[in-house]
This record gives C-alpha cells, sequence and structure tokens, in this order.
C-alpha cells in the first residue's frame, strides 16, 4: 500500500511539473527608434506610432558644386496613432536661420507625448535616378 501511495504521489509530482509554463517578462516598449523610410512608404516605428513620408523636396546644393545659396530639403509626413493623425514637415539646411543640419518637431497623440527628428536624407538621384528618397528619422516617446 505505501508502494502505491509513493508510486502515486510521484506521478502526481511529475504531472504538476509538466503543466508548470514558464513566465517570461514581456519585452519593454522601446522609447526610442531609429528608422529610414522611403518616400511613400510608412513604419510603425513606436508601440502604435505610424509615420508615413508623404513627400521629400531637396533643393540644397549638390556635394562640390558652387551654388547661390543653400538650400533646404523638406520632409512632409504624416504621424498616426490608432486613428489620430497629424501632418508635420521636418526641414535641413536653409530653413530658418543658419544652416540645419538636424529638425526636430513634438506632438501629442491619444494623450503619448513624441519627438520626431529628422536627421538625414538619403537621396540617390546622382548615381542610382530609380531608387526612392528617404528619410533617416529618429522617433521618441517621452
Amino acid at each position: 500500500m505505501q508502494t502505491t501511495l509513493k508510486r502515486l504521489s510521484g506521478l502526481l509530482i511529475v504531472l504538476l511539473s509538466s503543466c508548470h509554463t514558464e513566465l517570461t517578462p514581456s519585452e519593454p516598449t522601446p522609447l526610442f527608434q531609429n528608422v529610414s523610410i522611403a518616400e511613400g512608404g510608412q513604419v510603425n516605428v513606436l508601440d502604435g506610432l505610424t509615420l508615413r513620408i508623404d513627400e521629400i523636396t531637396d533643393s540644397r546644393c549638390p556635394a562640390g558644386k558652387q551654388c547661390i545659396w543653400a538650400g533646404n530639403a523638406n520632409v512632409a509626413f504624416t504621424a498616426n496613432v490608432r486613428d489620430d493623425f497629424q501632418a508635420l514637415s521636418l526641414c535641413l539646411g536653409a530653413c530658418r536661420q543658419g544652416l540645419a543640419s538636424r529638425d526636430s518637431v513634438d506632438m501629442y497623440l491619444k494623450k503619448a507625448h513624441y519627438r520626431i527628428v529628422l536627421t538625414d536624407l538619403k537621396i540617390y538621384s546622382d548615381v542610382t535616378p530609380n531608387l526612392p528618397r528617404e528619410a533617416v528619422l529618429e522617433a521618441k516617446r517621452l
């Protein structure tokens, strides 16, 4: 009888331990992300924040050329969080005072505070005209 009871308790321990599932912590939502988005493309960058590049215009002086003015590059984009949209734009070059090498905008969507920073543009028109222009952005949740 004791042997049967020991076997049953052993079997019960094995069965209960095999039902145990390992709890893994969920991945934390990133608060910062770098992305490169082609003109006309869109990317989900942060926990529900989607950025769509609507248009890129570039009148900056090409490298190795002499120009009357430095020119600028504008990126028009739409930010969206669960159907809360904002149309925004960022500028590099001769935009306001001086020459901007970065531009940023803060916004609130669905009560969340975000900062979008334009850090660079990838313009391939001189080398390979078939590649799309791309905006390099930093997206931060503040």
